[in-house]
């Protein structure tokens, strides 16, 4: 499996682009504080818990059984602005969305918690740190 580039928020905006344009994909490290994280996970935490969790396991499923899902995140987190209206963000969208569109907006912002996962969906456990998923942490 290939990886996904990672670079650092610091990094030129036009290497980012260059690098997603070529892997299709890559990860900026850092680009949220830990204090706008903490305002994130505080502001959504009662939608969290209010959530049922998912428990039907499907092994063609995208998201595995025992998961928690919260969307709105644009409605219900005022500190998840500052990641929708990040410029480096906003810069990374424009260079892949705009030269095929004249305007573009976010769908869907979701949250995910994932439980303990069903042992036909380990991988995911595996591949995907649950830290990350339990709270916004830094990658």
């Amino acid at each position: 499996m290939t990886a996904i580039p990672v670079l650092q928020h610091t990094d030129a905006t036009d290497d980012m682009v260059s690098v997603l344009r070529g892997a299709g994909a890559v990860v900026i490290k850092s680009v949220s504080t830990s204090a706008l994280r903490d305002q994130i996970a505080s502001e959504l935490t009662p939608f969290v818990d209010s959530t049922p969790v998912e428990t039907k396991v499907e092994d063609d499923a995208f998201y595995p059984g025992n998961t928690r899902r919260v969307t709105a995140l644009v409605r219900k987190s005022q500190g998840f602005h500052g990641l929708v209206l990040n410029p480096t963000l906003l810069a990374l969208c424009d260079a892949a969305l705009k030269p095929n569109c004249a305007r573009y907006q976010l769908h869907v912002g979701a949250a995910l918690v994932i439980g303990p996962v069903h042992a036909s969906r380990s991988c995911i456990a595996r591949t995907i740190p649950t830290r990350s998923l339990c709270r916004l942490a830094p990658i």
